[in-house]
């Protein structure tokens, strides 16, 4: 159960209550509380528990949103920012080798990037990777994040895709490179 630190930590100090009291009060360990009011995470028992010590309904206490879960360090992103600079800079080689710059407002050349795009998903991932990847889309305009197995996955998911695109993308570069003389 996700309970919203800031309104847990409002109705405490509503209160007068130290975190040591609403222990107490509660039946928690200091600990627990110190956890809840960092990460917001608990078990339904947990929750009941403040809500009764509080006086409050549980409803009051639980976050008005749900939280994406991704767990992703500054280094990871950093890592994915680096692929995804890569991925597009093979893009933009690939549309640089077929058409002019004032191109690529194009209808069609904007179609052959979404179908391109989707086609290396399918290949390197199947359909159901595809599916993923349109679904983890909202991870890119997430404003919540904290650990949890959908970010491993989405992450692990984009580290591959982006392997393959680099490979794809050398492997076209240089085979190019060779063939002219």
């Amino acid at each position: 159960m996700q309970l919203s630190t800031q309104k847990l930590k409002q109705v405490r100090g509503n209160k007068g209550w130290s975190q040591e009291v609403l222990a107490k009060a509660s039946g928690l360990s200091l600990r627990t509380i110190q956890r809840i009011e960092s990460e917001g995470n608990t078990s339904a028992e947990s929750a009941l528990a403040l809500a009764s010590a509080l006086e409050v309904s549980p409803n009051q206490l639980q976050s008005s949103e749900n939280p994406i879960e991704v767990n992703w360090t500054r280094r990871k992103i950093m890592h994915r920012l680096i692929a995804l600079i890569v991925v597009l800079s093979s893009i933009f080689t690939l549309f640089n080798l077929a058409a002019t710059p004032l191109n690529y407002g194009n209808k069609v050349v904007f179609f052959f990037l979404v179908t391109y795009v989707a086609t290396i998903t399918i290949v390197t991932f199947g359909v159901e990777g595809l599916v993923k990847s349109i679904k983890g889309l909202k991870y890119l305009f997430a404003s919540d994040i904290v650990g949890g197995q959908p970010g491993t996955t989405f992450g692990f998911d984009l580290q591959q895709a982006n392997k393959f695109l680099l490979r794809l993308w050398c492997h076209s570069f240089f085979s190019r490179g060779s063939s002219h003389p």
